[in-house]
């Protein structure tokens, strides 16, 4: 080894670079590796490592199982019985939480969990008969079934943690907090069922490019893997049982979950300066976890840590890295600046916001500016109560770093992955080297690539139909639908490498949001759709592609899995539109800023089209416009990968550091503050630090058994735990007691953060703590 590439070598664990071919490991470790091994009186489908030629990650090595038994049924009376159950039951208990103050989301893990007895209780009672070729007992319930039966239940929310997008959407037209305009129920339910699976036809294209590659290996379903695995297979090695361990994990998260989440919140955002300094507007600003900047604030609730940036224990070490840099630039180097530096007047607003204002510092209320219709922009009353204002936080840490972060993405796959796309797309799938995964799945039929065109022609028909027929209410032409999927196609790609490779990715919800304000400016519904038939297809078809490569690992049949996973997209809409229009009818002030029932995800997106849509692009990026070098940012996204790609080709020594530089992650790092807080950002880091670092790197046999098992049992935990002090408790105004730890407003006891400090502005109508400067 030359020195140069012992200098790269010593630095490889601290950036998270992993060789691409790890060495076996040696005789004396072999019986830590044990379980890895295969039992040579198996008689399933095998192959052995040594022909895993293509395989490239460590991390899947250890954790993904290298056999198959294609004589296993999977898509059996069973796996419909309780997967439909589950995803009704999930659906539309996720969207009712959807809509509350504090919203809570019943993990897929809770379905996982639950079809297992029930699958087993199934197995042990139904008889063995035949009813029209169906087998409804075939033997005990088996790996492949639970697969089915999850990704099914996961429909009702846990694929992609949310609900139909298309109800929002009917929220904000109908709602009187919004835009209180009638909508026909058909025109409600013909768009739910039409754009449950927009994303699902192009994805199911690039299965080629995003699936089968071992090095895209979608980290978070490494997850479900070992889950799986630890449910359903026998160990008779040494140590905790990992189902025992899960067990433990489950019933330990529930417990400690009672403290942050009814008698001691105050621990799920701690920050001592606030309590330091209790009348300092600049202490609070600088220590609130919540709404400041955080410095030194931590967490020890795991739903803070975990809800919003997924679970550190899943996220890639080297994802870790670069997303925390990200957030500590931005966080205490360039949102300082802005905010002393007063860019944008940003002293009348709180330091930390995603609210629009008035030049006064008081919010901005959109209903004085729109027409009678209550969906289109009236420039009379526009021009006299004004423009909205975002603060600089918002303006640039968001809206600005979220452009570079697109804009970085479509250049770092060109040029780091664009070679290897290309000869994807050149080569013979059966002459290229092939993963053991991969080769293990060819005994199964794959899905036609003529169904996913179906998909997207008929989708697209649909949903030309649709906004034609009730263009009044959704005001997007038909060719806007057809350049919104045009953007699906082009960026589910790119952005799809990034996910399956770093766990996180930077989406087009910006680029739609501008495009369709220099369009359709002063029509904000138009905006919402625009993004539905591009931005959230293409998360659609990342959850589809997600999902795939969890069912690839597990050797489910992909025409199964494609079945299960459209039946249940559809299902779960459907019950999502009938538990919002019970909600719309039985709950007053539905959505209104103060209550339990705020709607904070809806009333985000009203912001935002409101902006983009309403207000319109031009007005506010135009060459008058008071945030059009905002722009500029999609440029600076663009170039900043190149040098680091130069650098890297040419120079061996700074190879290891350009490499790691992951600049869609550092631009995108700040794209989810808010929801996102500071304290989430300190622990995520934190924790993940120990775990995918530290006993990656030290203690890599307890790593291998139990990280991933550790982590579903987090989630676990507070699945269960949530709902149920909702529905025991808090739904009954039983509140948990009141005292210093468990406060009725600001958390964190850091409430001068809300406070703008720009001289002669009067806010206390609405806090009445802050004072006048």
């Amino acid at each position: 080894m030359t020195k140069e590439e012992k200098d790269m070598s010593r630095w490889e664990p601290l950036l998270g670079i992993r060789s691409s071919s790890p060495p076996p490991p040696p005789a004396a470790a072999a019986k830590d590796h044990e379980d890895l091994i295969p039992d040579p009186e198996d008689t399933t489908l095998t192959t052995s490592s040594e022909e895993d030629d293509a395989s490239q990650i460590e991390e899947v090595k250890l954790t993904v199982p290298e056999t198959d038994d294609p004589s296993m049924p999977g898509l059996t009376f069973r796996t419909w019985v309780i997967g439909t159950f589950l995803c009704i039951f999930l659906s539309f208990v996720n969207q009712f939480f959807h809509f509350r103050t504090a919203p809570i989301t019943i993990s897929g893990i809770a379905g996982q969990m639950v079809s297992l007895y029930l699958g087993q209780f199934m197995a042990s009672v139904l008889p063995d008969w035949t009813i029209g070729g169906v087998r409804i007992n075939p033997g005990p319930f088996n790996i492949k079934e639970h697969v089915l039966i999850t990704l099914l239940a996961h429909s009702g929310g846990g694929i992609k943690e949310s609900t139909a997008k298309g109800v929002e959407a009917i929220a904000l037209i109908k709602l009187p907090a919004f835009y209180k305009t009638e909508i026909p129920f058909i025109a409600a339910l013909v768009l739910i069922i039409s754009t449950q699976v927009l994303g699902y036809g192009w994805a199911g294209l690039l299965r080629k490019y995003l699936v089968e590659p071992a090095n895209m290996w979608w980290p978070a379903s490494l997850v479900d893997v070992s889950l799986f695995r630890a449910l359903h297979e026998k160990e008779d090695s040494k140590g905790i049982h990992r189902l025992h361990f899960f067990a433990i994990a489950a019933i330990c998260s529930f417990t400690w979950y009672i403290l942050p989440g009814y008698m001691f919140a105050t621990i799920s955002a701690l920050s001592w300066i606030c309590w330091t300094w209790k009348d300092s507007i600049f202490a609070h600003q600088l220590g609130s976890g919540l709404t400041g900047l955080g410095l030194t604030a931590f967490s020890f609730d795991w739903a803070t840590i975990s809800a919003i940036l997924s679970s550190p224990l899943a996220t890639p070490w080297s994802t870790l890295v670069n997303v925390y840099i990200g957030f500590l630039v931005a966080a205490y180097i360039i949102n300082p600046l802005l905010y002393w530096g007063d860019l944008f007047h940003t002293k009348r607003f709180p330091i930390i916001t995603n609210k629009l204002f008035l030049s006064n510092g008081h919010r901005y209320n959109v209903s004085e500016v729109v027409a009678g219709d209550g969906l289109t922009l009236d420039l009379q009353k526009y021009e006299t109560y004004g423009a909205p204002h975002m603060s600089a936080f918002y303006a640039v840490l968001h809206w600005g770093l979220m452009f570079a972060a697109l804009g970085a993405t479509i250049v770092h796959v060109i040029l780091w992955h664009g070679k290897a796309i290309y000869c994807q797309y050149k080569t013979n799938p059966m002459e290229h080297k092939q993963s053991i995964h991969t080769k293990l799945m060819q005994k199964y039929k794959d899905v036609p690539s003529w169904w996913f065109w179906a998909f997207i022609i008929g989708n697209a028909l649909i949903a030309m139909v649709i906004m034609q027929t009730w263009k009044h209410i959704f005001q997007l032409p038909w060719w806007g639908v057809l350049l919104s999927m045009f953007l699906n196609m082009f960026f589910t790609l790119p952005i799809g490498v990034l996910a399956a490779t770093t766990n996180r990715f930077t989406g087009i919800g910006p680029l739609c949001d501008i495009l369709t304000g220099y369009m359709f400016p002063g029509y904000p519904m138009a905006n919402v759709f625009f993004r539905m038939y591009s931005a959230e297809s293409i998360v659609q078809g990342l959850a589809y592609l997600r999902c795939s490569k969890l069912g690839h690992y597990m050797k489910i049949p992909p025409r199964e899995l494609f079945t299960v996973l459209v039946c249940g997209a559809v299902l779960a809409g459907l019950v999502n539109l009938a538990c919002a229009y019970w909600l719309f009818e039985g709950v007053g002030n539905m959505c209104v800023e103060s209550g339990a029932w705020s709607c904070p995800v809806t009333a985000n997106t009203f912001s935002v089209i409101t902006l983009w849509g309403l207000v319109g692009s031009s007005r506010l990026l135009g060459a008058t416009g008071e945030y059009r070098n905002l722009r500029w940012f999609f440029l600076l996204g663009a170039l900043a990968p190149i040098p680091f790609w130069v650098i890297a080709k040419t120079s061996p020594k700074l190879k290891v550091y350009a490499k790691a530089a992951n600049f869609p992650l550092l631009f995108g790092a700040a794209s989810q503050w808010p929801p996102a807080t500071p304290v989430t950002y300190n622990s995520w880091f934190v924790t993940g630090y120990i775990f995918n670092h530290l006993l990656f790197k030290h203690r890599r046999r307890w790593w291998q058994r139990y990280n991933y098992i550790l982590s579903a049992g987090l989630d676990t935990g507070v699945a269960f735990a949530g709902p149920l002090i909702f529905l025991t408790l808090l739904y009954f105004g039983k509140s948990g007691p009141t005292w210093w730890g468990n406060p009725t407003h600001y958390l964190d006891h850091c409430p001068l953060s809300y406070c703008p400090t720009a001289k002669g502005i009067n806010v206390t109508a609405q806090y009445h703590f802050c004072p006048v400067h």
